[in-house]
């Protein structure tokens, strides 16, 4: 991630911050990008979840 963040000008705590984002289900992904998420859920939000689930299922299990 060290290497990720130097190649993008931005440090390690913003990329390891955003890189579990890569991982998110084209769900929740579509749901960002034409606004109807619930309001709650918002990419600012998103990228501050600690430990959010690789799996589709279970970030659909978690309410996401």
């Amino acid at each position: 991630m060290a290497q990720i963040a130097t190649e993008h000008g931005t440090d390690f705590s913003e990329v390891s911050r955003l890189l579990p984002l890569a991982v998110l289900s084209p769900a929740i992904v579509d749901a960002l990008l034409i606004s109807k998420q619930p309001v709650e859920l918002s990419a600012q939000r998103l990228s501050r979840i600690g430990g959010l689930p690789n799996s589709w299922a279970a970030q659909s299990a978690h309410g996401l």
